[in-house]
């Protein structure tokens, strides 16, 4: 019985030095590539080639882990890296490996909670209103005239990393919906319906539809969910980090296009893990450095700017310091900035945040077909992705850098940006106007490059040369209204060029297999 006794004693002690640690690799040697056809499209469609990122971890680095008795709970091909669970004299012998390059900090990703300087706070996403607002923040963008276009974000995958999606089986207003995955990092489990609604108010903001009530900008998207934030413990660490780069890789190998996240990271309950100002430069957070490559394969990162403008920190957090995140602060239904939002520059002296979009009163619904309001920056990115995945749909051989650029031409305080609103609030009128003017509608070819109409301007009668070739005269042209949308066809020199009013038209047309769009000025008295 004693020694019985003696070993139930025993057995908590070790089990309370398990530690989880997130340790570095030197190299690789696999150089398999584990993506989806889908996956592979999104970076052929914009010339990204593989790089050794795309390579899996050396799986005979993790079975050497393993054989000292270490689990491994998650392996990062991007970072070269493994999250680990083990006790201290595991990880001495782990980090003596040749091929081991280190660790993230100075001991448990957890980090120390004993240290706490404060618990969770459950807030820190939005804040909840009782009085529901006119439904303006479709309005704002332009979104509910992309809508109404026909572009509802059919056939672009969205991956959204959050804390939680109660009601997910549940709400009205999500019967629509088609998710192709879901995966819980937290609890390690695919279920996602469980800890908190934060994620489930996002996702109705970018796709969600209740009849002629309410509706997202996209909600014809295809849908990946991940819980990535843990809502329920007590403590703010590092770990969350992992899992969202975890995520952000599964959501890459499945071909996602956009990522949203509303998380951000800055300070934590244990101080030592506490990341400052000068930290937040793109390249030093866990999380930051997935933002990063995630761009850099094609996949529209967006970020809400955080929402620590009252307090101390006041800036951005990560990952929206990430180069080509599209971190997005809030505005009011007056297009005034929300005194909560977080701002720039980063410190190296980039524009951030980006883009706003409206995070105070902003609508969603997460049960039956009630409507609420919340305020925050995390309801404000989901509008801009939602803005994104339409727009992609509409013009979908454009890189993710292109819709990007777009997205911040078309903003009302282009070019000159400020610290508080960074460019401030897109246009979808003005985005489309912006493609139509830089490329062609459904290809990468620069328009004044490649075609002339002439004489310019004309009545109706022209001619359009295509490099050094002549547009057949039977060509079929579209001509195109300020949207984008095809609103009549002819041939050139036809009625319909004649009967159009004054201005300057976009005209779309086909040539040798390629898509091309053109600028024509049409005056009816021409020299």
């Amino acid at each position: 019985m004693r020694k019985l006794l003696l070993f139930y004693l025993i057995l908590p002690l070790q089990l309370l030095a398990q530690g989880k640690y997130f340790i570095y690799f030197k190299d690789k040697q696999d150089q398999k590539v584990y993506l989806s056809d889908r996956a592979l499209e999104r970076r052929s469609k914009q010339g990204i080639s593989i790089t050794d990122k795309d390579y899996p971890v050396n799986i005979d680095y993790l079975n050497a882990l393993k054989n000292l008795g270490i689990q491994i709970e998650g392996v990062s091909k991007w970072l070269n890296a493994a999250l680990i669970h083990c006790n201290p004299d595991q990880l001495k012998q782990a980090l003596n490996f040749s091929f081991v390059k280190g660790m993230e900090g100075k001991g448990d990703i957890r980090g120390d909670t004993s240290l706490g300087k404060y618990a969770r706070i459950r807030s820190k996403f939005r804040q909840e209103l009782d009085v529901i607002p006119e439904l303006d923040q479709l309005k704002m963008l332009g979104a509910d005239t992309m809508l109404n276009a026909g572009f509802n974000g059919k056939g672009v995958l969205v991956a959204v990393m959050d804390g939680g999606f109660i009601g997910l089986k549940s709400a009205k207003v999500f019967e629509h919906l088609d998710i192709i995955h879901t995966y819980n990092y937290v609890h390690k489990t695919s279920e996602v319906d469980r800890d908190d609604t934060h994620g489930t108010n996002v996702l109705s903001i970018i796709a969600g539809k209740l009849g002629q009530v309410f509706s997202g900008p996209a909600p014809a998207v295809d849908l990946a969910l991940y819980t990535t934030e843990d809502v329920i413990a007590v403590n703010e660490s590092k770990i969350e980090e992992v899992y969202w780069l975890l995520a952000a890789e599964h959501a890459d190998s499945l071909g996602a296009d956009i990522f949203n996240t509303s998380l951000g990271y800055s300070q934590f309950t244990d101080p030592n893990q506490d990341y400052t100002y000068q930290d937040m430069d793109g390249q030093t957070s866990i999380i930051a450095r997935a933002a990063d490559y995630a761009s850099k394969v094609g996949i529209l990162v967006v970020v809400a700017a955080g929402n620590e403008g009252n307090s101390s920190w006041k800036y951005i957090s990560s990952p929206a310091d990430a180069e080509y995140a599209i971190a997005v602060g809030a505005v009011n239904a007056q297009r005034t900035l929300a005194s909560f939002s977080s701002i720039g520059p980063s410190p190296d002296g980039r524009v951030k945040p980006d883009v706003c979009a409206m995070g105070v009163g902003t609508v969603y619904s997460n049960s039956g077909t009630q409507l609420r309001a919340g305020n925050g920056t995390s309801y404000a990115a989901p509008l801009i992705t939602g803005f994104l995945a339409s727009l992609k749909q509409q013009f979908p051989h454009l890189t993710a850098l292109q819709l990007r650029e777009a997205l911040i031409h078309s903003a009302d305080r282009f070019p000159n940006p400020t610290p508080q609103y960074g460019y401030g609030i897109p246009s979808y009128t003005r985005a489309v106007r912006y493609i139509y003017g830089n490329w062609s509608a459904l290809g990468n070819e620069a328009m004044t490059d490649k075609v002339t109409i002439f004489p310019q301007p004309n009545g109706g009668d022209f001619n359009i040369r295509v490099g050094e070739s002549l547009l057949p005269n039977n060509t079929e042209i579209w001509i195109l209204d300020e949207n984008g949308r095809q609103i009549r066809k002819d041939t050139p020199g036809g009625k319909s060029f004649k009967e159009l009013n004054e201005g300057l038209h976009l005209l779309r047309f086909q040539y040798e297999g390629k898509w091309f769009t053109a600028k024509w000025l049409k005056r009816n008295e021409t020299p």
